[in-house]
């Protein structure tokens, strides 16, 4: 491949290696991307296809975007809470243990506060302007409606501690002054 391989970028060469079937550098490229600060919505088109993480997200995003396990060789076939493309087959890993401790979570008020205009967001049922907290996860009911307890949380309901709810919302308070409700959306 020569210069041309040289010049590409790291998420060039992840599609380029994804097409290829070579699908274990695919994801170590993006842990490139990432260190680079590249944008990873081209990263999601190629490495969505060939992986995906199932249950709770938080540390199967963390062995995905930093690729801590797959850079520490660990094979992909050895990664918990993962279900990836072997040809034509696809390969289910075992789930990821829940996350027991709910208060080892980081609060979600730094990335609202950096990222979220709460202004913008309307629900008829609430005060407006509202801010959405999760003290909770997991759900022992077997509604057939319901995607939750099957695809993120799972059938076992855990709670942050009271301790820590109240110095969320305490800290919420004083970030989000022009909030009128704040709603505890605990699927």
């Amino acid at each position: 491949m020569g210069a041309m391989a040289s010049s590409a970028s790291p998420l060039e060469r992840g599609e380029r290696a994804y097409r290829d079937g070579r699908h274990d550098e695919a994801l170590a490229v993006l842990q490139e991307a990432v260190a680079e600060g590249k944008s990873l919505d081209r990263a999601h088109y190629f490495l969505g296809a060939a992986y995906f993480a199932k249950g709770e997200l938080n540390k199967a995003l963390e062995s995905f975007v930093k690729a801590k396990e797959l850079s520490q060789g660990k094979p992909l076939a050895e990664t918990a809470g993962v279900s990836w493309r072997q040809g034509g087959a696809i390969k289910h890993n075992p789930d990821r243990e829940l996350i027991k401790d709910m208060d080892a979570l980081p609060s979600v008020l730094d990335v609202y506060k950096r990222d979220l205009k709460v202004e913008n967001y309307y629900i008829g049922y609430l005060q407006h302007p509202y801010l959405s907290l999760y003290t909770g996860r997991g759900c022992p009911a077997r509604c057939t409606f319901c995607l939750w307890p099957q695809t993120v949380g799972g059938r076992t309901y855990r709670t942050r501690s009271a301790a820590s709810v109240v110095a969320e919302m305490a800290r919420a308070q004083t970030l989000f002054p022009q909030v009128k409700e704040f709603f505890f959306d605990d699927d």
